[in-house]
């Protein structure tokens, strides 16, 4: 309608800060948008740009610091790939999924830890660190009370779509495997995005 609300464009600033090389385009920034209208865009490098409705662009390091102080920052070298993404709730309670890629031969591919990191709105961020296991495309929701839900695609031909649960600024809880999609093609990449409402209610949906 003529007198609704309009889209306006804004270029993320750079936020690699640390990283040994420049970002690759090839991933999109995780995004989120809280009850006040603040968004957030959180880069390759785990940077959080955050801009007011009412303000420009600033940067947010701590999930980078988080993760920094117990050795587990993406250092981007080449070949890696630090897939991200965002989930934001009402009250400003923040997480972030990500996954590292590295190509380790012609066919070969070595995913890294997975990590979320999260913070209660004005708190302090908070490191949750989940096995190794083969997993891609990390999605993120986060509802009213601050409870997570995070979601990874599985990159093997037997297995499906994993889940585990925290609460924003504390622990993860452990993994619980939600959906076998069993595969007869070998390493098929499988997509995935959860979506959590204010109340707790959560829905996954996955394609391969």
């Amino acid at each position: 309608p003529e007198a609704g609300p309009r889209f306006g464009a804004a270029e993320i600033p750079p936020g690699s800060r640390g990283a040994t090389r420049s970002l690759r385009r090839r991933d999109p920034p995780g995004l989120a948008v809280d009850g006040a209208g603040t968004v957030y865009a959180v880069t390759e490098d785990l940077v959080v740009n955050v801009r007011s409705r009412a303000g420009g662009w600033a940067q947010d390091t701590g999930a980078r610091d988080a993760l920094n102080d117990i050795g587990m920052l993406p250092t981007l070298d080449p070949g890696d790939i630090a897939r991200v993404g965002a989930a934001a709730n009402a009250g400003g309670d923040l997480v972030i999924g990500s996954v590292n890629i590295r190509q380790i031969g012609p066919s070969e591919i070595a995913l890294f830890a997975r990590r979320v990191v999260s913070r209660r709105a004005g708190g302090a961020w908070s490191v949750g660190l989940l096995a190794s296991e083969v997993a891609d495309r990390p999605a993120v929701g986060i509802d009213g009370g601050g409870a997570i839900t995070v979601a990874w695609a599985a990159n093997e031909p037997s297995t499906g779509v994993f889940r585990t649960e925290g609460q924003a600024g504390g622990e993860l809880g452990p993994k619980i495997r939600m959906v076998d999609l069993s595969s007869t093609r070998v390493g098929a990449q499988r997509q995935v995005d959860v979506a959590v409402a204010e109340n707790g209610a959560a829905t996954i949906a996955t394609v391969y």
